[in-house]
């Protein structure tokens, strides 16, 4: 995953973090360090804000229905909602809640 963001493949990345992340019988541990991974390392480097939003969309996707990422979850909605608001899209920010 690490090498896939430096070569700026960021369709790779996201789709190697929801494949590890859905696989049955992943340890929880694992699950929240990529998750910590990709919001302390990887929102920070991303190079458009376009490519933001859509890392911000997976991490939701990501841990949704987890309930030990719960605060993951609301970080990201917190931060895609902002993303909305910046926009002047504050009603399809409003949708995602």
């Amino acid at each position: 995953m690490l090498a896939a963001f430096d070569e700026k493949a960021f369709v790779k990345v996201r789709e190697w973090l929801l494949m590890l992340l859905k696989r049955r019988g992943q340890a929880k541990k694992a699950i929240v360090d990529s998750i910590k991974l990709c919001m302390d390392t990887f929102l920070e480097k991303c190079p458009t804000r376009e490519e933001k939003f859509n890392m911000l969309q997976t991490l939701r996707e990501a841990c949704e229905g987890k309930m030990f990422l719960e605060k993951e979850y609301a970080n990201c909605t917190t931060q895609l909602v902002r993303m909305y608001e910046e926009d002047g899209k504050a009603e399809e920010g409003t949708k995602i809640i």
